[in-house]
């Protein structure tokens, strides 16, 4: 999670350090049972375990989509407050850390910092676009 990228806003440079956020890494655990586990982390049953089953699930956009979802998915738990996926340690919007950065899934891997989709997350987590200036 040591990914730091800088966007502009009103002509101004903003930085997004991840390890200061953990939003995604929350926002997607809100229910169990999303985040696929297509690494090495599947073979961990502390970390994974196996779904064959319907979901529904609220994207960012609001709409509700019904899902066959099979494989291994990441476990969630409680973290100060917040959902978070098994493998965020810290504080969401303080300082967070992943205990598998080197082997996590493909989810995270692809989650763009700075896209729309991180936009939204942080604005869900309350992390405003001013307090990581």
């Amino acid at each position: 999670m040591s990914q730091l990228i800088q966007i502009q806003k009103n002509n101004l440079p903003i930085s997004f350090d991840c390890q200061t956020c953990g939003a995604c890494c929350s926002f997607f655990a809100r229910k169990e049972g999303i985040i696929d586990a297509d690494t090495e982390v599947k073979e961990d049953i502390d970390l994974s375990y196996f779904v064959d089953e319907e979901i529904k699930f609220q994207w960012p956009d609001g709409d509700v989509e019904t899902i066959h979802h099979e494989g291994f998915v990441m476990r969630t738990k409680a973290l100060n407050g917040w959902p978070a996926c098994i493998a965020l340690t810290g504080e969401v919007g303080v300082k967070v850390s992943c205990s598998v950065y080197n082997t996590r899934p493909t989810p995270c891997r692809t989650f763009e910092v700075g896209s729309a989709a991180c936009l939204y997350v942080r604005k869900w987590a309350g992390i405003d676009l001013e307090q990581i200036a």
